[in-house]
C-alpha cells in the first residue's frame, strides 16, 4: 500500500506514478466535499465509481497502469489547482486480492485464495442497486453494511470462509446477470494480525 498527493491540472489522461501496478486505487479531494472515487484492476473501460455508491462515471480514474494510474478531467479527481489524496493497494498473496463475478440471485460462494478479514463489493454499471457493500470479520454472521452508511443489512455479504466469502440474493451484491467487482483484504497468514509483506509473524501479531 502507498499513499500520496497530487495537484490537479484539469488535463485529460494525467498519469500518477506510484512505482507499481495497483489493484485498487481510491482518490479523494482535499479541498472540498467532493465524493471519493475508486477503481480496481478488474474494472474495464473508462469507468470508475464513487466509493459510497451511485452510477459509474467516465473521466475519473480512467485506468490502472504498470506504474500507477491515470485520471481524467472530472472535478472529483483532477480540477485545476486542487489538492488530491490517494491510497493505492498492490495485489499481494494473502493480503490483497481483487476479482469479479456475475450475479445469479441465488446464494453464491466467491473464491479467494485466502480467508478474508474485510471484503468490499461494488456493482458494475448504472443500476440503482449500486451502493458499495462491505463486511469485516467482526460483524455478526449474515450482516454487512454499505459505505454510504445506514444500518446493518442481511442477504448481502453473509460470511467469510477459509477460501472466500458467501453472498446472498440481494441486488446490491448478486442480481441475476449483474457484474460485480470485489476487493478482499487478509492478514497474510498471521492469524488475526496484519503485517507488511515480507515480515515474519511473531507473538505481537495476535
Amino acid at each position: 500500500m502507498v499513499t500520496g498527493t497530487y495537484t490537479g491540472d484539469a488535463v485529460d489522461g494525467r498519469a500518477i506514478d506510484i512505482g507499481f501496478a495497483p489493484a485498487l486505487v481510491i482518490v479523494t479531494s482535499g479541498a472540498s466535499s467532493r465524493a471519493p472515487y475508486m477503481r480496481t484492476s478488474s474494472m474495464t473501460g473508462d469507468t470508475s465509481y464513487q466509493l459510497d455508491g451511485g452510477a459509474g462515471a467516465a473521466n475519473a480514474i480512467e485506468s490502472l497502469n504498470a506504474q500507477g494510474f491515470t485520471v481524467g478531467t472530472r472535478d472529483q479527481v483532477n480540477a485545476a489547482a486542487e489538492l488530491y489524496h490517494y491510497v493505492a493497494f498492490k495485489e499481494v498473496a494473502g493480503f490483497v486480492e481483487v476479482g469479479s463475478y456475475t450475479g445469479t440471485a441465488d446464494v453464491q460462494d466467491i473464491p479467494v485464495s485466502f480467508q478474508p478479514r474485510t471484503v468490499i463489493v461494488r456493482r458494475h454499471g448504472s443500476s440503482s442497486s449500486s451502493s458499495t457493500a462491505w463486511r469485516n470479520e467482526a460483524m455478526p454472521k449474515q450482516q454487512s453494511m454499505h459505505l454510504a452508511g445506514g444500518k446493518p443489512l442481511v442477504d448481502e455479504i453473509q460470511y467469510f470462509s477459509r477460501d472466500g466469502f458467501s453472498i446472498g440474493g440481494s441486488a446490491f451484491v448478486n442480481a441475476n446477470g449483474g457484474v460485480y467487482h470485489w476487493v478482499a483484504f487478509g492478514s497474510g497468514g498471521c492469524g488475526n494480525g496484519v503485517k507488511d509483506p515480507g515480515e515474519a509473524c511473531d507473538g505481537n501479531d495476535f
